[in-house]
């Protein structure tokens, strides 16, 4: 399945329907005050991942755009703990949101974007990878875990 919708913005979409989801459908019974606080944390950890990975590519001068061709195989930094440390930043941002709504209507939300970039995003690159890298990736993929 193609889409012209780039991860970045199912990302902002999906912002703006946590938001609306909280606030249209508020369900009780999220995390309370003060824990609900600890999403603030998740946000930060969330950005910091997926700017670190993001400069590692470029950096490397390998592309971090969905559907480039990589240069090189990032296995270095963020990419030993997750094969997709920016969509696994942009989804700990997500559930940092959710958690700091601390309402229960906002938490499929997460749910939604991995399903989303699992499967629109991260099976066509991993061919990609497979195919440009051969066994070094398939290495690669045995070690690291696609999310965590």
């Amino acid at each position: 399945m193609k889409t012209k919708i780039v991860p970045d913005t199912w990302f902002f979409i999906l912002l703006v329907l946590s938001f609306l989801s909280h606030y249209l459908v508020p369900l009780a019974g999220g995390v309370p005050h003060p824990y609900h606080l600890t999403g603030i944390a998740l946000v930060v950890l969330g950005f910091a991942l997926t700017l670190a990975a993001n400069w590692m590519m470029i950096k490397n001068r390998t592309t971090n755009m969905p559907g480039g061709t990589p240069e090189m195989l990032m296995t270095k930094g963020p990419f030993k703990i997750s094969r997709n440390p920016v969509y696994l930043g942009m989804t700990i941002i997500l559930l940092g949101v959710e958690i700091l709504l601390g309402s229960l209507s906002a938490l499929i939300i997460p749910v939604i974007f991995v399903i989303i970039i699992d499967r629109l995003f991260i099976k066509p690159e991993e061919e990609v990878l497979a195919n440009r890298f051969g066994e070094r990736y398939l290495e690669y993929k045995k070690s690291v875990r696609r999310w965590i």
